[in-house]
């Protein structure tokens, strides 16, 4: 729960400077929150799981025709 709530804090603060415009802090701001967000590794594949980004939804369902993964597919 913390996480979530320094998340909404980071994001509040960003969002007040960008509302005055003041784009310069609010960046580094951003940048700090999307580093902590790729080093958690959301969407890491594990044993049961495996992540794909595809454009389209027909994408997925194509590939999982296809491809007949053993893994559970998430489509993000």
């Amino acid at each position: 729960m913390g996480k979530t709530l320094d998340i909404n804090k980071a994001l509040n603060k960003a969002n007040k400077y960008i509302e005055k415009q003041n784009f310069d802090k609010a960046l580094p701001i951003l940048e700090e929150l999307l580093k902590k967000v790729e080093e958690s590794e959301p969407y890491k594949d594990d044993d049961y799981t495996e992540y794909h980004s595809f454009h389209e939804k027909l994408e997925g369902l194509l590939y999982e025709e296809f491809e007949k993964p053993i893994k559970e597919v998430f489509l993000i």
